[in-house]
């Protein structure tokens, strides 16, 4: 069984012949970085750079997939934000919000993934990246869910401050976001994107109730209108979400280590797999046997597909990367 086969078995919940180790989450170490050249922030932004630094994870770190970007403003940069904190060792982050509430949304126009901001140094990666390896191994594409893309948009107290105030004018802003990440995904499949990461972490505060309301309904239209397999990953404790994530009709649900892999597979049963979730601390603090017999843990307790509990942290040593390989071999 190749890898790109046991990837699409074990995420479509059929029988393979061991668990696939899959990141559908941020793949770039400084250990890679110094290996290949492709530094962070250049590796950001020149497209090259950042198919190679992903390659790098496969090729040396033993993954078995490719994942771009490294960081999560790709596109709400493209419609005004302005980010800051270009770091070789942290990601960027929004430091000016292009509105300060959902009542501004008229400042907002439709991005073109062809042109504007670093979409199209995305797309191109991705089309690097099926060029190279697609035929080795699945590759993934990340983008903002709806609700994510909002927390960036306008500052997160002031978008939670309207979710539990029930603004009228949110729910257009979220259709708006849907149109814009749909786009986006679309350009990032025809490039060769095997598989669309939704990243939203900044559900994480919801709680059922407004999680349903604010971004489940949205993440619905996103997934049903992608012809790819998809992810969402939300951090932290999602226990009481994960139900309403499995009704997305995402095809993965990527958890954090906060959250006991057997009590996710009874909670989501057969409706998405799971994927996860070797601690990040842990695979930044501790050593390559403790890494694996973490990783090992996460294989007996049922985890369909091995995978880090959220990004891996910059500084993570590439030995670490390499002992979850171990782990599944």
């Amino acid at each position: 069984m190749d890898m790109i086969e046991r990837f699409e078995q074990a995420i479509e919940l059929k029988e393979v012949d061991r668990v696939p180790l899959v990141s559908p989450l941020q793949t770039g170490i400084v250990d890679l970085m110094e290996m290949t050249g492709s530094y962070w922030p250049d590796a950001h932004k020149d497209p090259n750079k950042m198919a190679n630094l992903s390659i790098a994870a496969y090729k040396i770190g033993g993954l078995e997939s490719v994942r771009v970007p490294y960081e999560n403003c790709v596109e709400v940069e493209a419609l005004g934000c302005v980010l800051g904190n270009w770091k070789v060792d942290e990601q960027p982050r929004v430091e000016k919000h292009v509105i300060s509430s959902s009542t501004e949304m008229d400042k907002l126009r439709m991005p073109d993934p062809k042109k504007d901001g670093r979409m199209p140094v995305v797309i191109e990666a991705v089309r690097i990246l099926k060029e190279k390896v697609g035929h080795e191994v699945p590759v993934f594409a990340a983008i903002s869910s709806p609700f994510e893309m909002l927390a960036r948009l306008m500052d997160y107290t002031q978008l939670l401050r309207e979710v539990f105030s029930g603004a009228e004018d949110l729910h257009s802003l979220l259709e708006f976001a849907t149109e814009v990440e749909t786009l986006y995904a679309q350009h990032l499949i025809d490039a060769g994107a095997t598989g669309i990461t939704l990243v939203n972490g900044s559900s994480s505060n919801l709680g059922p109730k407004f999680y349903n309301e604010y971004s489940l309904k949205y993440e619905k239209q996103l997934i049903a209108s992608l012809d790819a397999y998809t992810c969402i990953h939300i951090c932290g404790d999602t226990t009481l979400i994960l139900d309403l994530m499995a009704q997305s009709g995402t095809d993965g649900i990527s958890i954090d280590s906060h959250v006991p892999i057997s009590k996710a597979k009874e909670i989501v049963g057969t409706r998405a797999a799971i994927i996860g979730n070797v601690s990040t601390t842990n695979l930044w603090k501790n050593n390559p046997e403790e890494i694996i017999n973490e990783a090992k843990s996460c294989i007996e307790d049922g985890v369909d597909i091995l995978a880090p509990a959220c990004g891996f942290p910059p500084r993570t040593p590439l030995e670490n990367m390499q002992a979850m390989k171990d782990a599944v071999l």
